[in-house]
């Protein structure tokens, strides 16, 4: 919970400085007494958390915009859920920025982002806190592992799923060097 509030406390923070109204890409999205945020939920993320997420995210600016909201505009949340399908992903972004002119989009899922990648940096609308698949993570560690600590021995545990997989594989593509891999466990 700790670690949410944390989030969403740093996203506030990136709406007030991002998008004030004299850079505001239209007079729709921010306006005198109130700013447009949106986000798209899938159901390709874990369920468990999504509820908890949403309802976070709401009080959360709630509790903003009773305080005030960010320089005395309120916080206007727009959410739509997706369903699992890319191109609803789409056609949900699009309803965002031409439909409820949402001044940026956040916090969305590793497949939504790459779903709506072209089309916001087209728009040039700004997306915060998007989570780069892990394949690109694990590259970026393996890659500053490879200049930082060139002679050094490490080891991997990760877990025995697809995911685990694809961090792995970035990790080594990362490194850009020849691995020895001494063992592999699964789960018993």
């Amino acid at each position: 919970m700790i670690v949410v509030r944390k989030h969403l406390a740093l996203i506030v923070l990136l709406i007030g400085l991002v998008v004030p109204p004299e850079l505001a890409r239209s007079d729709e999205s921010v306006g005198s007494n109130e700013v447009r945020v949106g986000t798209i939920f899938s159901r390709d993320e874990a369920t468990e958390n999504r509820p908890v997420r949403t309802r976070v995210i709401a009080e959360y600016f709630k509790n903003i915009n009773n305080d005030g909201g960010i320089a005395g505009r309120k916080i206007v949340v727009i959410s739509y859920d997706d369903e699992g399908n890319s191109k609803k992903t789409l056609d949900l972004a699009r309803t965002l920025v031409e439909r409820d002119h949402v001044a940026c989009l956040f916090d969305l899922g590793t497949r939504a982002n790459e779903v709506v990648r072209p089309y916001v940096n087209f728009k040039k609308i700004p997306v915060l806190f998007h989570r780069p698949p892990a394949f690109r993570q694990a590259e970026i560690l393996g890659s500053y592992v490879s200049r930082h600590l060139p002679d050094s021995m490490m080891a991997i545990i990760r877990p025995a799923d697809a995911e685990g997989a694809q961090y792995a594989s970035g990790f080594y593509e990362g490194l850009a060097r020849p691995i020895r891999e001494s063992a592999a466990f699964g789960p018993d």
